[in-house]
């Protein structure tokens, strides 16, 4: 038996964990999962099952919200697997409660909590089995309820659910950080805004606590620029760069590092590496651009041309508009017009096929030139071409 299939079967023999298996429809959105396998499908943490120690320590048993969130318990105590402290995970880790039993107190809110124990009342729907779930926790469990929306002393934001909720934050949620970051490895993890964020808040002592052993190239190059090391940062994005890693930030910051060298040649390459690897094409806005334009200045080089070249390699909506401007100032409507459909961002980045003609129409008066396709435009991640 290995070591998640041994907690599994801990947790399937517990208490707690039987009696919710045999509740419904008690609680918003909340319920028990078909399996304990592990599924981060819908978190942020989508990779996280490969990694054999996370998904041997947090084990999913439940759903959480309409996200595709669930609960987990983080096991660090086998002698009584009802002590651990569960875990939301959705498109952060919190720990919402410190042990199982403050976990059925909080599922008396008959509200989501995920991220916190505010609720709105003024459209709360009581669930069907709601008075029953309470019942079996005051008459059977020994604990107390929180009053819900409907009860005379209920209210959106209940004091005793969020002194639940700090306790286990204040008891749990650093180790849970330090302990994720730590365990978790590879530039391609989804987690990795969620590990930034860590670097970012983190006091001296706690980010002194990483075990950088197991970082690779990008991730250390992330920890150090956090750090405000340059030298340290700099010679792990050219690692991370020189491992084929091709990583739209990585690109970025070491853009951003040669340009404060003063190496115009090498920032102006990594500026148009980041945008061609971009995951995504929807904003109308990029500083990366900016960049673009001075370095092209400073280089002597043709910025339209360089938005050509770009192009070429994937659908960035800004070289599209910045091109589409300039065939139509040379009078090239039909090649003007070509590019303005691929623009996703300033004023069109939601319209319908025959919105777009509309929009075309008020703007330049040029008509006639888009098919009234019906199907919604929709802004979405592009993909890189051969």
């Amino acid at each position: 038996m290995s070591n998640r299939e041994r907690k599994v079967e801990l947790l399937k023999n517990s208490v707690v964990y039987k009696s919710l298996k045999n509740f419904d429809d008690f609680s918003q959105e909340f319920y028990m999962l078909n399996s304990l396998k592990p599924d981060w499908t819908d978190s942020l943490f989508q990779e996280a099952e490969k990694n054999e120690k996370i998904s041997e320590d947090l084990i999913e048993f439940s759903h959480a919200d309409g996200t595709g969130a669930t609960f987990a318990i983080w096991v660090i105590n086998e002698q009584n697997i009802e002590e651990n402290p569960i875990v939301y995970i959705g498109e952060t880790l919190k720990v919402v409660t410190k042990n199982l039993l403050d976990f059925l107190i909080l599922l008396s809110l008959d509200s989501e909590f995920g991220d916190g124990v505010y609720r709105d009342c003024e459209d709360y729907e009581e669930s069907p089995k709601h008075r029953v779930y309470c019942n079996w926790l005051k008459n059977t469990m020994n604990l107390k309820p929180i009053a819900n929306c409907n009860d005379k002393n209920g209210d959106e934001y209940p004091e005793e659910a969020a002194k639940i909720y700090d306790e286990a934050q204040e008891l749990y949620q650093l180790n849970l950080d330090t302990w994720f970051y730590n365990i978790s490895s590879g530039e391609n993890l989804s987690s990795l805004e969620y590990k930034e964020k860590f670097l970012q808040e983190s006091d001296e002592d706690r980010i002194d606590s990483i075990d950088l052993e197991k970082k690779g190239s990008f991730e250390l190059a992330e920890y150090y620029y956090l750090k405000n090391d340059k030298k340290k940062s700099f010679e792990y994005y050219k690692k991370a760069y020189e491992e084929n890693s091709h990583n739209d930030k990585n690109y970025n910051n070491l853009a951003k590092l040669y340009e404060e060298e003063g190496d115009t040649e090498n920032a102006f390459k990594f500026y148009v590496l980041s945008i061609i690897y971009s995951p995504s094409r929807c904003w109308g806005e990029d500083s990366r651009h900016d960049s673009l334009i001075k370095l092209c200045n400073s280089l002597k080089k043709d910025y339209i041309n360089t938005c050509k070249e770009i192009v070429k390699k994937t659908d960035d909506s800004i070289s599209h508009a910045v091109i589409m401007k300039s065939y139509f100032e040379e009078g090239l409507i039909e090649k003007a017009f070509d590019h303005f459909k691929l623009v996703y961002g300033d004023n069109c980045g939601f319209l319908r096929a025959d919105e777009k003609y509309i929009y075309w129409k008020k703007q330049f008066g040029i008509a006639g030139m888009f098919s009234k396709k019906k199907d919604k435009v929709h802004c979405t991640p592009s993909k890189t071409k051969n």
